[in-house]
């Protein structure tokens, strides 16, 4: 027998029938990319100060089993909070709870990575409001949204009409 081959027939008899371990992270992620993100380090230091009323850190929550799904908005100087009900799991409800609000106070939103923001040129272009993301997994960039169990509570009741 040549060399190796012995070793190969015994490889294939093996349950998994592989030769080699290969490492589990290989190629691009494959998830929806975030197309011409600005990044919150691009973000004015103004904002950072939460002096001036306006901006703005947003959230979607999704129910069990993808079958309702809300978004938060929480007004980073005041706390104003918003609660909205979505349809599906796209933020575009976002900018008809944006345009609510007058004009002067939403400057811009914060939000995170997330696929379903993939649209976030369009919610501009309702709204006029700058979007900011941030860094994948650090929540503590977007502190008013950081520990979404009250805000989930608050919108569960709403939802549940309670």
């Amino acid at each position: 027998m040549p060399r190796g081959s012995l070793k190969r027939k015994l490889i294939a008899c093996l349950r998994q029938g592989k030769g080699k371990r290969r490492p589990r992270s290989r190629g691009k992620d494959r998830r929806q990319q975030i197309p011409d993100l600005e990044s919150i380090h691009l973000r004015p230091p103004a904002i950072e100060d939460r002096l001036i009323p306006g901006h703005w850190e947003g959230d979607l929550i999704i129910g069990a089993n993808n079958s309702s799904a809300g978004c938060t908005l929480v007004e980073r100087t005041t706390r104003l909070v918003i609660l909205a009900k979505v349809d599906g799991t796209t933020a575009i409800g976002f900018s008809d709870k944006l345009n609510e609000v007058t004009r002067s106070p939403r400057l811009s939103m914060t939000y995170d990575q997330s696929k379903e923001m993939v649209n976030h040129a369009e919610i501009t272009q309702k709204t006029g409001t700058a979007i900011y993301f941030a860094d994948p997994h650090s929540p503590w960039q977007r502190g008013s949204n950081r520990n979404p169990s009250p805000i989930r509570a608050l919108f569960n009741s709403v939802a549940l009409g309670t």
